[in-house]
């Protein structure tokens, strides 16, 4: 029984994820996705030479507590994106633009499901590579969040609750307090009131000239004034959601993509390249060899030529190995490209004489 209430405080203490874990570094790093953007993260805050010992698998003491914090602090940004992925939807969307003229302007350009893609494909990388702007837009999200989840729950589930409690349809409720005209308003308020009475309430009030459901009537009325002012603060925090979505175009990489989605840019979608993968991609000496065995295989009497003539071949294999591996790797774009090109350089330490 002790141990359960451990885990609980525990549990308690140290809140995780829904799995009941945050991922470890290592999870990080096997993820194309998240490894190449927790290397932006290291980009940001100008720890190449901590990316550099990552890579090589030369950690410093020091080095495990400050890698710990970056986690903690990359894990924190991924769930910021997922509150705001959440909140960012078509439907959401068509709310945000009716309240912000610059938001229309955007969708204008793209239309809505083709924004809804951008954001929610770039939001990853805005979060590290332009955090500012991605917290504007994440506070805004929270607040409207916020609000949706108290005040306006609460009012939602009082405005239920007196429907049932005065047997009244709640469309009906809503089409009644949107008529304009006062009296006509209060008539059809009285209409709405009078469907959930009795066959005698019914009466009772046709008999004293309304004077019966008067009450009621005050009831609906001053309900209407906190549904009214919900709804405009509701609007409001909409609005703040769609100027911040509308602000995004001014960070490049969403502006970008936006203007290669007006053209048709088939090649606008992220693509991430991953830690493993490019450490894997890495020459070594094995692999190299295994290679020129094959090369060596297709050259024809192969053991009749000469010793010039065979390291002529050698160097000609190690010249077009290392114009393709430069090839591959200047079409790498990534942070840990860059990292694992700063200091793995095979073709420097192997030569003719390497290769059996």
């Amino acid at each position: 029984m002790l141990e359960r209430f451990e885990k609980a405080l525990h549990s308690q203490e140290n809140p995780t994820n829904e799995k009941g874990y945050e991922p470890s570094l290592k999870e990080v790093l096997k993820k194309k996705e998240d490894s190449d953007l927790f290397g932006e993260l290291l980009k940001r805050e100008g720890k190449i030479n901590l990316a550099t010992r990552l890579a090589k698998g030369e950690l410093t003491e020091s080095d495990i507590e400050e890698l710990d914090e970056y986690r903690t602090d990359f894990m924190g940004s991924m769930d910021r994106v997922k509150t705001v992925k959440e909140s960012i939807s078509k439907e959401l969307i068509h709310a945000y633009t009716r309240h912000n003229s610059d938001l229309q302007k955007v969708i204008s350009l793209v239309g809505v499901d083709e924004y809804e893609s951008i954001v929610k494909d770039k939001l990853a990388r805005l979060s590290i590579t332009a955090p500012d702007d991605f917290e504007a837009l994440y506070r805004s999200v929270e607040s409207k969040n916020d609000y949706k989840d108290g005040y306006y729950k609460n009012l939602d589930e009082r405005v239920v609750a007196l429907c049932k409690e005065k047997k009244i349809n709640p469309e009906e409720y809503f089409k009644a307090i949107l008529v304009e005209d006062p009296d006509e308003r209060e008539e059809a308020l009285r209409t709405v009131v009078r469907k959930g009475y009795s066959w005698f309430g019914k009466a009772t009030d046709w008999l004293s000239k309304g004077a019966y459901s008067r009450d009621d009537r005050d009831t609906l009325t001053d309900t209407s004034r906190y549904i009214f002012s919900a709804n405009d603060d509701m609007r409001d925090a909409q609005g703040e959601v769609g100027y911040f979505l509308a602000a995004l175009t001014s960070n490049e990489v969403i502006r970008n993509a936006v203007s290669k989605e007006i053209i048709g840019d088939p090649a606008n979608k992220e693509v991430f390249e991953g830690f493993s993968t490019i450490k894997n991609e890495q020459p070594t000496k094995e692999k190299v060899q295994l290679d020129w065995n094959s090369y060596k295989a297709q050259v024809k009497d192969w053991a009749d030529l000469t010793p010039d003539d065979q390291d002529m071949h050698r160097e000609s294999f190690l010249d077009t190995q290392k114009e393709l591996y430069e090839k591959q790797q200047s079409k790498k774009t990534s942070f840990w490209s860059s990292i694992f090109g700063s200091f793995f350089d095979l073709f420097a330490t192997i030569n003719k004489d390497s290769l059996k």
